[in-house]
């Protein structure tokens, strides 16, 4: 009786799933001069339209606290539809239409359409491609929820590649501190094992200082801007050169 309750549960959740899916595409559909209407007022939130050096293939809506457009919750969500298209050459050559990084908020909850394309970077440097089954989700650990933890939750790095003609739709959704949070690491991941890494730093602040550097330096700034000690910010500095 409880394995049919739960599986009707998931039933219900992956066919709203499937609807939300359809209603991304018909939004990504409206004229680009609708779809400008929608204006960032915070950082990562309103529309993204493709292009650049760094995004090219990448289209995005920004919404926060989209479960409830007039909550004022203190700790709201940010969901984001995603559309992908990439002019990958049909010999099957993979593209990467979105560079590696991380997350900047505390963490990521990742479903795609069925194109898989999401892979993650092993602390070993090799990449896996993830395929995720219909209506399941990929839970990512973001850089604020690493520095909370004292390095002991790992910030993965990721990307998308694609090696197809084709659209990719993705949904995420992210936890987002309000602004004035102080991310500092909590006193039970810091002991003589674990000594402190990360410094006290305000949210907004290193959101900025990231996204200033543009895509491809977020990573390496991020780090120079959390860490403590500097022989641990040179450290890393050259290990991220690829």
């Amino acid at each position: 009786m409880e394995e049919a309750m739960n599986g009707e549960v998931c039933a219900s959740q992956y066919e709203k799933l499937v609807r939300i899916m359809a209603v991304s595409r018909q939004l990504f559909n409206l004229p680009l001069e609708t779809k400008k209407q929608n204006i960032k007022s915070k950082p990562l939130q309103g529309y993204y339209e493709p292009g650049g050096d760094f995004l090219p293939f990448y289209e995005s809506f920004g919404l926060e606290d989209a479960s409830n457009c007039n909550s004022s919750k203190a700790s709201p969500n940010l969901c984001r539809f995603i559309a992908i298209i990439t002019s990958a050459p049909q010999s099957g050559e993979y593209t990467n239409v979105v560079s590696a990084h991380t997350d900047k908020l505390c963490s990521a909850l990742l479903c795609e359409d069925g194109i898989s394309g999401l892979e993650i970077e092993t602390k070993d440097g090799d990449w896996v491609k993830l395929c995720m089954p219909p209506g399941t989700f990929a839970f990512i650990v973001g850089d604020l929820l690493n520095a909370w933890s004292n390095g002991r939750m790992h910030a993965a790095n990721h990307r998308v590649m694609l090696s197809r003609n084709e659209y990719r739709y993705s949904l995420g959704t992210f936890a987002v501190p309000v602004e004035g949070t102080i991310i500092k690491a909590a006193k039970e991941m810091v002991d003589e094992e674990h000594p402190r890494v990360f410094k006290d730093f305000d949210f907004m602040d290193f959101v900025d200082y990231a996204n200033a550097g543009g895509f491809i330096a977020i990573r390496l700034r991020s780090c120079s801007y959390m860490l403590l000690y500097p022989e641990i910010k040179l450290k890393i500095r050259k290990s991220f050169k690829h």
